[in-house]
């Protein structure tokens, strides 16, 4: 099926969903830049040593020459969603930013202690999950989203792990 394009609100009395074998996206691969074609998926990581690039934050305006209403190939990309699901336990896996881009928000590990970590806005570029302190352990979760101001917000992530726990943001 192709992607549609609405240029307004979408209300559904009925629900809407996803599902079938295009709603999740596996990756495997040692280095993964990601694009917009993840977006809104569950993306299972089986690589525990995987390291996955965001794709930079677009905050830029539509083209002027793009009406009637918002433009369908705009390359801003505010409000993007990923959504992470450890498949294997990490041993050195990492989200990381562009390098502009920074995360803000935070998430909790779940070891032998348990504690939410917030993410320096100033210098965070690397959520790292190693499978013991930082998580990563079969089962963890993490939802990434693109906001304004060249960031990435880390929402609803609950790393499983083991051990006395650390902050998984470098």
């Amino acid at each position: 099926m192709g992607q549609s394009t609405f240029s307004g609100s979408i209300r559904s009395l009925g629900g809407l969903y996803t599902q079938g074998p295009n709603a999740i996206a596996t990756i495997s691969a040692v280095n993964t830049v990601l694009d917009l074609s993840y977006a809104g998926k569950l993306i299972r990581i089986t690589n525990p040593n995987a390291t996955i690039t965001l794709p930079a934050t677009n905050n830029s305006a539509d083209s002027p020459y793009s009406g009637p209403g918002p433009d369908p190939n705009t390359l801003n990309n505010m409000g993007v969603t990923f959504n992470f699901m450890m498949d294997v336990a990490a041993v050195a896996a990492a989200l990381v930013t562009s390098g502009v881009d920074h995360f803000v928000g935070a998430a909790t590990v779940q070891g032998t202690t348990t504690a939410a970590f917030a993410a320096n806005p100033a210098s965070a570029t690397f959520l790292t999950l190693n499978g013991s302190t930082t998580g990563g352990l079969i089962g963890s979760l993490i939802t990434v989203q693109a906001v304004p101001g060249a960031r990435w917000l880390v929402k609803d992530a609950l790393l499983l792990g083991s051990g006395a726990v650390a902050t998984p943001f470098v």
